[in-house]
């Protein structure tokens, strides 16, 4: 009839599957019918298209509980092949029973469980009513919770390791100071000597102690640089080999032309030591450590899926690997955390792996750790490409000839038994000393003093008038006033406080005598 072939043909060419008795219908009518059934396909193609694309999982069941319809996200979630959902029973996947955490258990193709939210509505028809589920794995989200609260309870025992770092710092310093002087006023060949060179010792092992607890809580003091991962591998292997024993191979796989990153090289050297005797210590009968370097590209992606922020760029990986024990997935959030091992006491003290972690976050870096028992574990380092060419060694600043001297220093520390223990060495040294506790007294004894002040030695932070302050002042009065601060805690936090300019003169506590005295002189002879 006129106009009835053009419009079937226009729905046969849009799609439309309609099956339209064409003589039995008016030509107004068959119009009307056509443009429903292209209007009615366009719509179905635009479902289809949304429901490909849908993040969650979208089944579809008839009246009998068969599933109609599945979208890929559905297939993925079940681990299901392409159509292998179809027609099958909604309750075999959608059994109705809850975990511990109260989430609605999926069961996927191969019987593994997966946690869900399940969302449940029905769709009347013309045919039949059809059941309508939205799923939402919800396994990932759980693990990322999990690595969000790690990390936040490493923050929070990273403050609580780098002030407890600080104040065992002060103590250090008295032990050592006193263990000195006592040294120093006994005979040689006395068994007292002996016994205080233990006490000695003790504070030289106390010391390190606190040294990695404060690369934990990355208030360790850097001294970065660009340089190759190559290199460093290379460079440190030989000492790796002695280290993990003969019966554990050493491999190296590192990547041509590999990007340059900015890296304390002597804390890197440390962080691969601590992997190193870590994986050995996970191979008891022998295997074999893998380091692999190698340029990656992470995308925006990549830091949706962890628990820190990981800014998308260029990075290097540094990628440690073992074949031994592997870590159980109940511990595997905590290893990170000082103190906590898995080994006897008489073999690690559980700061390995927190060190290990501190520094790569103070170098800006992320690590990651993948692990199955039985198979190994593999630590995961991305550190920044930065775009400058590794530096050439440069020379080392020569040691100051002297350590004594006979200026006038102003000491200001609050801490009553650290104040005595420096005011003795500096007297032991030569110096003239005026003590403060805190910024204002420094001010009152530096105004009721006649003579000239050559040098400032303080503590970072202190009660009353901010040492910032009073070295202004003293400055003001006489330019060439030179500063020297101290601090339990490291130049690196100091300055990211903002209570330090970067290149002021400091030395971190606990110190030596000795290394006081020798910071004093150069600082000093700096300004003549």
């Amino acid at each position: 009839k006129r106009g009835g072939g053009a419009g079937a043909a226009r729905a046969l060419a849009a799609g439309a599957i309609d099956v339209l008795a064409l003589d039995d219908l008016h030509d107004d009518l068959l119009v009307a019918t056509v443009d429903r059934a292209i209007d009615r396909h366009h719509a179905e193609e635009q479902f289809r298209v949304a429901l490909a694309a849908a993040p969650a999982g979208v089944l579809v069941a008839d009246d009998t509980g068969a599933i109609t319809l599945a979208n890929p996200a559905a297939e993925k979630l079940f681990g299901a092949a392409p159509g292998g959902l179809l027609w099958r029973r909604v309750d075999e996947f959608l059994p109705g029973r809850r975990d511990p955490d109260g989430d609605e258990v999926a069961v996927r193709c191969d019987g593994d469980e997966r946690p869900v939210s399940v969302t449940r509505s029905t769709v009347d028809t013309v045919r039949a009513r059809l059941a309508l589920y939205w799923i939402t794995d919800l396994a990932e989200r759980r693990a990322l919770e999990r690595q969000m609260v790690a990390a936040q309870r490493m923050e929070s025992v990273g403050r609580l390791a780098g002030g407890v770092a600080h104040d065992f710092n002060n103590v250090l310093t008295v032990i050592q100071s006193y263990g000195a002087f006592l040294r120093n006023s006994l005979p040689a060949d006395s068994q007292q000597q002996a016994d205080v060179a233990e006490i000695l010792g003790a504070a030289e092992r106390a010391a390190r102690l606190t040294s990695q607890l404060l690369a934990f809580s990355r208030r360790q003091l850097l001294d970065p640089r660009v340089a190759n991962l190559n290199d460093v591998v290379v460079a440190v292997s030989s000492l790796l080999r002695r280290l993990i024993g003969e019966d554990v191979d050493l491999v190296t796989s590192l990547a041509e032309d590999l990007g340059a990153v900015s890296v304390d090289v002597s804390q890197l050297d440390q962080v691969l030591i601590n992997l190193a005797v870590n994986a050995r210590d996970a191979m008891p009968d022998g295997g074999t450590i893998t380091i692999e370097t190698s340029n990656v590209t992470l995308g925006s992606d990549y830091g949706s899926r962890k628990p820190v922020a990981v800014p998308p760029g260029d990075y290097v990986l540094l990628a440690v690997t073992d074949t031994g024990t592997g870590i159980a997935p109940d511990i595997r959030d905590r290893i990170f955390e000082p103190f906590f091992s898995t080994k006897d006491r008489e073999r690690g003290t559980g700061l390995g792996l927190a060190t290990v972690y501190g520094i790569v976050k103070q170098s800006g870096g992320f690590i990651w750790v993948y692990s199955e028992v039985g198979v190994g574990t593999t630590f995961k380092i991305y550190l920044p490409r930065v775009a400058s060419k590794p530096a050439a060694a440069g020379r080392e600043t020569p040691a100051p000839q002297r350590e004594t001297g006979e200026e006038t220093v102003l000491l200001i520390e609050d801490d009553d038994a650290v104040r005595r223990a420096t005011v003795r060495l500096l007297r032991a040294g030569g110096y003239r000393v005026l003590q403060a506790a805190d910024g204002d007294e420094a001010v009152r004894v530096a105004d009721g003093h006649d003579g000239r002040i050559h040098a400032l030695l303080t503590d970072v932070i202190v009660p009353g008038r901010s040492v910032r302050d009073v070295a202004d002042e003293l400055r003001r009065r006489d330019r060439r006033l030179r500063v020297l601060y101290m601090s339990g805690y490291t130049e690196n936090t100091i300055a990211h406080r903002g209570l330090l300019d970067d290149g002021i003169a400091f030395i971190q506590k606990p110190f030596s005598g000795g290394a006081l005295l020798r910071k004093l002189r150069e600082v000093l002879d700096a300004g003549e």
